[in-house]
Parts: structure tokens; sequence; C-alpha cells
């Protein structure tokens, strides 16, 4: 059975009650809103901005320029 998610290291920059704005890292990777709904923690992020893990399909990293 082939998996069609990835865990990722992102810099979250900013989290709401419905998404999270992260970037591949915290340095120049582009901002992206991404739904919570669409990911989960691997890694919450013990303060934010700061650094976590997500586990998220490999389509919507992808779409999102994640990954």
């Amino acid at each position: 059975m082939r998996s069609d998610l990835l865990d990722l290291e992102v810099y979250v920059h900013h989290i709401t009650e419905r998404a999270a704005l992260l970037s591949s890292d915290s340095t120049g990777g582009e901002e992206v809103w991404v739904p919570l709904s669409l990911f989960e923690w691997a890694v919450e992020p013990k303060t934010t901005p700061g650094d976590g893990e997500i586990t998220i399909s490999k389509r919507i990293a992808e779409q999102k320029g994640l990954a």
C-alpha cells in the first residue's frame, strides 16, 4: 500500500482558529495559508512564530508550494 502523506518540517508564522500561515523555512520560503482541516500537527510549534512539523497529503503540499 502506498501512502501519499508527507511529514514536512515547516515554519509557522501565524495560527488562527481555521488556518495556519506556513512556509518551508523561516528565511525565504513563500508564506501560504493552509486550512487546519488539510493537515495534522506531527510536532506543533511551542511558540508562534516557530518551527513545526506537519503531516499533509503530497498533492496539497505541492499545490501550496511546501514540497
